[in-house]
């Protein structure tokens, strides 16, 4: 089944999208030898991401539960368990399926 038979992914691959045009180099940057320019932040999450994915797979997910916002409308959809509402459910979520 492709993206576009289901509107809700269809939807968030648009808005994902649309969220990444100002990254991307207008015309006149499309030289080999552009270089984009990615706001620290972001490079700062996509740094926490990727330790947080190295730890996950070695059997650690104290990297993924730090980025998990401290809020109670947070909710992970776990392939390997039931989905998990609010943080501490998330976290609970997420402790069973690293031990899967």
């Amino acid at each position: 089944m492709n993206a576009f038979a289901r509107p809700n992914l269809a939807l968030l691959l648009a808005a994902a999208f649309v969220s990444l045009a100002p990254f991307q180099p207008s015309a006149q940057e499309t030289r080999k030898d552009a270089v984009v320019k990615v706001p620290l932040a972001l490079e700062a999450a996509i740094a926490e991401s990727h330790e947080a994915l190295r730890k996950i797979l070695n059997g650690d997910p104290s990297g993924y539960a730090a980025l998990f916002a401290d809020r109670d409308d947070i909710t992970l959809g776990n392939p390997f368990g039931p989905f998990g509402k609010g943080r501490a459910e998330v976290l609970k979520a997420q402790q069973r399926s690293d031990q899967i």
